[in-house]
C-alpha cells in the first residue's frame, strides 16, 4: 500500500503517510518471520520470546510497537509451561538453552494446577531471557501427552 501510494487518485496527507510507513516498516521488520512461521508449533516458543524482546527493545520508537507487546503479552500459549518443550525440537534453539530447559524440567518446584495464561509483565522482557524460565515439572506433560 505504502508503495504504491502515489497511484491513488486522491492526495493522502502526510499524516496518513506516515502511518502508513510505520505499519509497513512494522510489519517488515518484524512480524513478517513470526506470521510466516506460525504454523510450525516447534518454531512457536522461539519466535513468541524473540517477537517479543524485539517489541521491548524497539517500544520506544512508538505506539505501534508498544500495542504490539501489550497485545502479545495476552496471547502467550507457546510460552505456556505445558508447550515451552517444543522448543527442544528447535534447531535453532542452542544447546546451552536446551540443557537448561532440561534441568529446569527436573529440578523446579511447581504448582499443582498451573493457571491456564501466564502472566508476564512488560519489565521482566529483557536480553536475558530464555525460554528455560518458562519450562518446570509441569512441563512433562508435554512428553505425557505426546507418548514420548
Amino acid at each position: 500500500m505504502f508503495l504504491f501510494s502515489k497511484q491513488f487518485a486522491a492526495p493522502t496527507p502526510a499524516a496518513e503517510k506516515k502511518g502508513i510507513e510505520v505499519i509497513c516498516t512494522f510489519i517488515a521488520a518484524s512480524y513478517v518471520r513470526v506470521w510466516y512461521e506460525c504454523p510450525s508449533s516447534v518454531k512457536a516458543p522461539q519466535n513468541y520470546l524473540k517477537f517479543l524482546k524485539s517489541s521491548k527493545q524497539n517500544e520506544k520508537k512508538g505506539k505501534l510497537w508498544k500495542a504490539a507487546l501489550s497485545k502479545f503479552l495476552n496471547h502467550l500459549w507457546y510460552l505456556r509451561s505445558s508447550l515451552a518443550p517444543f522448543a527442544l525440537f528447535d534447531s535453532r534453539v542452542s544447546l546451552d538453552v536446551k540443557r537448561a530447559m532440561v534441568t529446569a524440567l527436573q529440578s523446579q518446584d511447581s504448582e499443582e494446577d498451573p493457571p491456564k495464561r501466564i502472566q508476564l509483565l512488560r519489565n521482566t522482557i529483557n536480553k536475558d531471557l530464555t525460554l528455560a524460565e518458562f519450562v518446570n515439572k509441569n512441563s512433562m506433560h508435554f512428553f505425557e501427552i505426546l507418548n514420548l
